[in-house]
């Protein structure tokens, strides 16, 4: 088959995130956390004005790493430390900005991410119990929408809407979402049951053992 660029978008943004997890993980508990580019300077400000704008708020020193997708013309992906998105939003905000797109993630909200989901096993525990019900669903459902944004903010509406809903584009793009997120989860920390509920458990991991991430994000869910 052709292709027009040399590496499948949503694989480039799996691995954007992937990384920047994995950077987060690696400096979240030094001394020198967040280092990063200020968005408090000149440079920066009319895009920290923008998010303010729409709701979003910072610390007296937020930062941020940029990072220029390769397969997507004039797209940026920014992670944003010491910054919160607007209530509706949760961990994201999108900007356009004379043709070119940002996708902000503000990893704040990730900062939990890591840690052990443990619960008394007091019957008074509630919130330990909770913790234990719920799993990571909380970081299954941010990462899912953020991919979904992304892929919302690169393909023709006509791919993701009832028009081509049949096709296999619109297959590919209604679960590569939860197949991001779901890999990203279970690359850092394992996926459990109760993270997701969009696709029963043990085809989701049969999946993401068995077929490369690769074939995944371009609709390939079985090989026989």
């Amino acid at each position: 088959m052709k292709a027009a660029t040399d590496e499948n978008p949503l694989y480039e943004f799996y691995l954007e995130i992937y990384n920047e997890l994995e950077w987060l993980k690696n400096n979240i508990n030094t001394e020198i956390f967040p280092v990063g580019k200020p968005i408090n300077e000149d440079s920066e400000a009319l895009l920290k004005l923008i998010l303010e704008n729409n709701g979003c708020a910072f610390n007296d020193y937020p930062v941020m790493h940029e990072h220029t997708l390769n397969n997507v013309k004039d797209y940026s992906l920014l992670f944003i430390y010491g910054g919160k998105a607007n209530e509706k939003n949760d961990c994201f905000d999108y900007i356009e900005f004379y043709g070119y797109r940002y996708l902000i993630v503000f990893m704040d909200y990730f900062y939990n991410f890591f840690d052990d989901i443990e619960s008394s096993k007091g019957e008074d525990d509630v919130e330990g119990n909770l913790n234990e019900l719920m799993g990571r669903s909380v970081y299954f459902d941010a990462l899912k929408k953020v991919s979904d944004i992304f892929i919302s903010t690169i393909t023709p509406y006509a791919e993701i809407s009832n028009t081509l809903a049949t096709t296999a584009a619109a297959n590919n793009y209604r679960f590569a979402g939860i197949f991001i997120a779901a890999k990203l989860i279970n690359d850092f920390v394992g996926l459990g049951e109760e993270d997701q509920y969009l696709i029963k458990y043990t085809d989701l991991i049969d999946m993401l053992e068995n077929i490369p991430m690769t074939l995944l994000l371009n609709g390939v869910k079985f090989l026989e």
